[in-house]
C-alpha cells in the first residue's frame, strides 16, 4: 500500500521511470499486474505525433523535447516516434543526434531493437551529416559485438572505413575493433571477414590499420585470404603502424608450422628498419615456433 501510494505521485513515478531501462519497466509491468497500472506512462498527445514542417525549427525542437521526456518514462509510443524521426535522414543533424542519445538512454546495451534501428537501410549510418554517423557508430559499438548482429555490423562498419569524413573514418576504425574484440571466427560469417580483408587490400591508411587489428579477432586459424593479404601488407605497405598490426595478426591467424608465414616473418626481420615492427615479427616467430615444437613433441 505504501508503494502504491508513492507511485500515485506523478513526479516520483516519472523520476523512477527515468532511471529504469525500457525493457526493465516492461518486465516489472508483466510481473505485477497492480504495478503495471501504477507504472503506466502518460499518453502521447496527438499533436506530438503530427508532422511538423521542416522549416519550423523551434516547434520541431519543442516537440522532440516532449517526446524525449515521455520516452525517458518508458513510453513505447514515444520511443517508436523517435525511432521514426531518427531514421529520417533529411532531418536536422542535432535532432538526430538527440534522438540517438535518447534511444541509448532508454535501451539496455546490445538490445536487438536498438541495433536494428542503427543498421536499418537508410538509417543514421547513412545520414548526410558526419556527426550523426559518428554517434550511430558509437552506439553500435557498445553492444553489437556480443550478439547476433555482430556480422552485420562488421560488414556495414568495414564499408565506412573509407568514409569521406575523417572523423567518421576514425570512429569506424575504433568501433570495428570494439565490435570484434572478443569475437571468434566461429561467430563471424565469411562475408564479414571478406569485407575486412578487402579494406586491408584497398583501403587507405586508417582503414588498413583497423582491418589488420580486426582480423586477429575474427579470422579463423588458417584463413587463406586473410593470411595472403596480411603477408602482402607486411612486405610492401609503407606505413609502419599497418605493418606492425599485420605482423601481430599473422601470429594469431597462422596455423602452427606454416612455413610460408614463417619465411615472410624472417624476411621482414632481416629487412625491416622499424624496431617496433621487427619486435612484432620476433614475437610472432617465437609463438609460431613454440607452437610448432610443442606439436612435434606431442
Amino acid at each position: 500500500m505504501i508503494l502504491e501510494s508513492l507511485f500515485q505521485r506523478d513526479s516520483l513515478k516519472n523520476y523512477v521511470l527515468s532511471w529504469i531501462k525500457f525493457q526493465g519497466v516492461r518486465r516489472v509491468r508483466q510481473a505485477n499486474s497492480r504495478l503495471a497500472g501504477l507504472l503506466e506512462s502518460p499518453e502521447v498527445p496527438k499533436e506530438l505525433l503530427e508532422d511538423v514542417p521542416t522549416e519550423l525549427y523551434i516547434l520541431r525542437e519543442m516537440t522532440f523535447t516532449k517526446l524525449a521526456e515521455l520516452a525517458m518514462c518508458s513510453n513505447s509510443r514515444a520511443i517508436r516516434e523517435i525511432v521514426t524521426r531518427v531514421q529520417e535522414t533529411s532531418d536536422k543533424h542535432w535532432l538526430c543526434c538527440w534522438g540517438l542519445d535518447t534511444l541509448r538512454s532508454v535501451a539496455e546495451p546490445g538490445e536487438a531493437w536498438l541495433l536494428r534501428v542503427i543498421l536499418a537501410p537508410g538509417g543514421p549510418l547513412t545520414h548526410s551529416n558526419g556527426k550523426v554517423r559518428v554517434k550511430a557508430l558509437e552506439i553500435l559499438a557498445e553492444g553489437s559485438g556480443r550478439g547476433s548482429y555482430c556480422s552485420d555490423a562488421i560488414v556495414t562498419v568495414a564499408g565506412m572505413l573509407n568514409d569521406p569524413d575523417n572523423s567518421v573514418c576514425e570512429t569506424a576504425g575504433r568501433s570495428l575493433v570494439r565490435i570484434t574484440h572478443g569475437a571468434t571466427g566461429a561467430k563471424v560469417n565469411p562475408v564479414a571477414i571478406q569485407s575486412v580483408v578487402e579494406q586491408l587490400r584497398k583501403g587507405r591508411t586508417e582503414a588498413r590499420m583497423s582491418a589488420a587489428r580486426v582480423l586477429m579477432h575474427v579470422a579463423p586459424r588458417g584463413d587463406g585470404a586473410a593470411l595472403e593479404a596480411l603477408q602482402k601488407v607486411l612486405q610492401a605497405d609503407k606505413q609502419m603502424s599497418v605493418r606492425f598490426f599485420a605482423a601481430t595478426a599473422l601470429a594469431e591467424i597462422a596455423e602452427q608450422g606454416n612455413g610460408e608465414v614463417i619465411s615472410t616473418l624472417e624476411a621482414c626481420m632481416a629487412n625491416e628498419w622499424a624496431a617496433r615492427v621487427r619486435g612484432a615479427c620476433k614475437l610472432a616467430l617465437k609463438r609460431l615456433s613454440l607452437e610448432e615444437s610443442q606439436c612435434d613433441s606431442v
